[in-house]
């Protein structure tokens, strides 16, 4: 009886693990490629509202000079395979106060798009912030694609 309910538990185990670790209903995981974080921040040198894909090394290194143009030393830089990955930022400019925020929520491939999704994330009135000029990004990267690569907002 002990090697029954053992054998029940293990069976049943399995199943709801295989469907768990698949794609939601009606997605493949082709549909919503995985990203990864590179650097997210409240302070860069970056002074306008932009999305940038970054495709070289070389153009990375340019893009982490602007961002940490402020700080000295500049943060060692992480290191990306840009045989295989691709990098995307968004910037939400200069802001007055603490508070906002920009983060990328997701990727998703539409034809022949690959859509990177962001939301901006404004304070309320009367919440307690900061008193000080911030430049809110968001960096990820993801691996390469030759789909055009295009940016969507979703305010908040």
């Amino acid at each position: 009886m002990n090697r029954g309910f053992a054998l029940l538990l293990l069976l049943m185990s399995g199943v709801l693990l295989s469907c768990a670790s698949g794609p939601a209903h009606g997605e493949t995981t082709e549909r919503r490629p995985a990203f990864e974080t590179v650097a997210r921040g409240s302070h860069s040198g970056v002074m306008s509202q932009r999305e940038v894909l970054i495709e070289s090394e070389y153009a990375f290194d340019g893009l982490w000079r602007e961002i940490h143009s402020g700080r000295s030393p500049v943060p060692r830089k992480p290191r990306i395979d840009f045989e295989t990955r691709q990098i995307a930022a968004v910037f939400a400019g200069e802001k007055p106060s603490g508070g906002y925020s920009i983060e990328v929520t997701g990727i998703q491939t539409e034809d022949e798009y690959l859509t990177v999704y962001f939301r901006e994330q404004s304070p309320s009135p009367g919440d307690i912030v900061t008193q000080a000029l911030t430049q809110p990004y968001h960096i990820i990267q993801f691996s390469r694609t030759e789909r055009e690569v295009r940016f969507r907002s979703r305010t908040q």
